[in-house]
């Protein structure tokens, strides 16, 4: 007798898995060392508004990563003792990274590709649904409000190093993309 269900061909797990996987060792590879984010030799006020604002652009850039995992830890504290909220979250969660960040090819639906910013509303307005569902709108908004204060807070009082200001891109760019750049050939 035979089985009802049936699985995928082993190849594409694998090809999902392993692109899940380089995905994910490509974006742990962006985070900045949490000693070296949480310097307190290099925290200090600025001196004028302009410094403040390229303090802020910098270690955003720079620091991006770190501050989307503090910013997900804060909303992850705000639904706490919401368990149906956990859920979720964690449902829609596994939607974004599913049908968003760890996609390669194009996604198709009923024989159409459909565009990476339809992907990215839809998603978006799947969250929001989802949020408005459980009721815990105003919880994540005033997460967010606290995240965004806790990260343009650090932003602006991280004194730039000289290994900061070398490049805001190193997290991201891979060793081949470090070479020597001359744009006169």
């Amino acid at each position: 007798m035979s089985s009802p269900y049936t699985t995928l061909p082993n190849s594409e797990n694998e090809g999902f898995i392993s692109r899940t996987r380089e995905k994910t060792h490509s974006i742990i590879s962006g985070i900045q060392p949490w000693s070296h984010f949480i310097n307190l030799r290099s925290l200090s006020l600025p001196s004028s508004v302009s410094e403040a604002t390229n303090r802020i652009n910098t270690n955003l850039l720079i620091f991006q990563l770190n501050y989307a995992i503090i910013s997900l830890v804060i909303l992850f504290l705000s639904l706490l003792y919401q368990p149906i909220s956990i859920i979720v979250f964690f449902i829609v969660l596994i939607g974004w990274i599913s049908l968003y960040f760890s996609r390669d090819s194009p996604l198709i639906l009923f024989g159409f590709e459909v565009d990476d910013r339809v992907v990215a509303i839809f998603l978006s307005l799947f969250t929001a649904v989802a949020l408005i569902w459980t009721s815990v709108w105003l919880n994540v908004l005033v997460s967010l409000i606290i995240a965004s204060f806790v990260v343009i807070l650090h932003a602006t009082v991280r004194v730039l190093d000289d290994d900061d200001q070398e490049s805001g891109y190193t997290g991201f760019l891979d060793d081949r993309s470090r070479g020597n750049y001359n744009p006169f050939g």
